[in-house]
This record gives structure tokens, sequence and C-alpha cells, in this order.
């Protein structure tokens, strides 16, 4: 038990690791914003990879996180289909929910906080910054640590809901929490961290290219595609899981 109470009190100070290390980063961005007024679309990238690269730099085992998983390159183009396919689903289907009437003028702050920025920008933040640290703090710190000590769907399910509240309003929580148990699963079989991270990333260019492009948009939402990539996500969910060694008993 007391052995337990340690891994949960390290995992913890992982986590006010990582958040003190994002709002010192963004407290001084903040500073110099006005004497550089071009930081103001970089300062959360920045932060994010400051965070999640000082949390990384402490951790003991950090050789075990960041090995390549065998086959990479056929569990890597499994992973990017099941994303796209997982993506573009999930945000057909919220796009459906009134969500106007259930959060107010919220759920327009918040996309216009996370849209208003230039489409660049955006890559790195949502491509490259946000996949980087944030599974790091995720999957490579709160799942891989709390399944030492917890079932393995128990460590699925408090990541994932904690990936949720990080996103901080229910209709990006809901999306996350979703996303978070299938980038739980896939770093599972996998055995990698590169796998939930090209996941993460593949998911965000597509919504972030959809947005910022009405032809992709169009292609991508449309009847035949949603098909095409949903029996791509659930094929290659069953060869990941096929391929992998590690099943969800173990």
């Amino acid at each position: 038990m007391n052995k337990n109470i340690g891994k949960i009190g390290a995992i913890l100070l992982y986590v006010a690791f990582y958040v003190t290390a994002y709002l010192l980063v963004a407290m001084v961005g903040m500073m110099f914003m006005q004497q550089f007024p071009f930081l103001q679309g970089w300062i959360g990238a920045l932060a994010m990879l400051f965070a999640g690269g000082a949390v990384f730099l402490l951790l003991p085992d950090k050789k075990e996180l960041v090995k390549v998983p065998q086959k990479p390159v056929f569990i890597s183009l499994c992973v990017i289909f099941l994303a796209l396919g997982v993506s573009v689903g999930m945000n057909f289907l919220m796009g459906m929910i009134p969500w106007e009437q259930i959060e107010g003028a919220n759920v327009t702050q918040d996309n216009e906080a996370m849209f208003g920025i230039p489409f660049y920008v955006r890559i790195l933040a949502y491509v490259v910054a946000a996949p980087l640290s944030e599974e790091i703090l995720f999957r490579g710190i709160i799942f891989r640590k709390t399944k030492e000590f917890i079932p393995l769907w128990g460590a699925i399910l408090i990541s994932a809901l904690a990936f949720a509240l990080y996103h901080g309003n229910l209709q990006q929580g809901l999306y996350a929490f979703v996303c978070g148990v299938i980038l739980a699963w896939v770093y599972h079989v996998s055995d990698s961290f590169w796998m939930p991270v090209l996941f993460h990333a593949s998911a965000n260019l597509i919504v972030n290219l959809a947005f910022e492009f009405t032809a992709v948009q169009k292609v991508v939402y449309s009847v035949p595609a949603l098909a095409v990539l949903a029996v791509l996500a659930v094929l290659s969910a069953f060869l990941l899981n096929s391929a992998s060694s590690r099943t969800l008993e173990k």
C-alpha cells in the first residue's frame, strides 16, 4: 500500500512540474508580448514544448519510453489510418450535437481561441507541440505509471479522464476522452510512446487541414470518405491488435 502511495505521489509531482513549467513559460511570454507582438501565437506552443521537454528530462527510464516498435512502418500506417478514421468520425458525429444550446457562448469562444491563430502556428502547436508534450504527460507518465499498480483498463480510463479534464470544456473534453482511451490502447499494444504521438499528430492535422481548406473539408466529411475511413479505422485497429504481443489482459 505504501509503495503504491509513493507511486501516486510521484505521478502527481510530475504533473505539478509540468503545469509549473508550462505556466512559467507562458507568464514570461506574456511579459514580452507587448514588445514582440508576434509571440502571441507562439506562446502556447513554446510553453507546451518546454513543459514536456522538462518532464521528459526528469524521467529515469526515458530510454524505455522512446523505443521504436517492432514492424515500425506497418504499425505506423495502422496508427495513421486509425487516427484519421477516429478524428473525422468523431468530429462528424459531434458536429450533429447542438453545443451552443448546451454550453452557450463558451463554445464559440473556445473555438475562436483554438482556430483563431495563423495556420502555420496551429500546425506547430497542435501537430508538433501538443502531441509531444501531452503524450509525455498523459500516456508516458499518467497511463504508463498508473498501470503499474492498478488494472490496465483502470489506467486507460484514468488517463483518458485526466486528458478530458485538461481540455477544460464539455465539447473538447468528450472528444479528448474518447481519443484518450484509444491513445492509451495504442500505446499499450504498440509498446512505443511514438505511436500515440503519431496518432495525436495525425488526428490534429486532419482537423486543421479541414478547417483551413474548404476542399479538404468537403472531401473528408463526405459520406463516401466517412465510410472508407471507418472501414480503414476498424481494419487498422484489428491489424494493430493482431500484430501486437501485448493484449488488454497483460
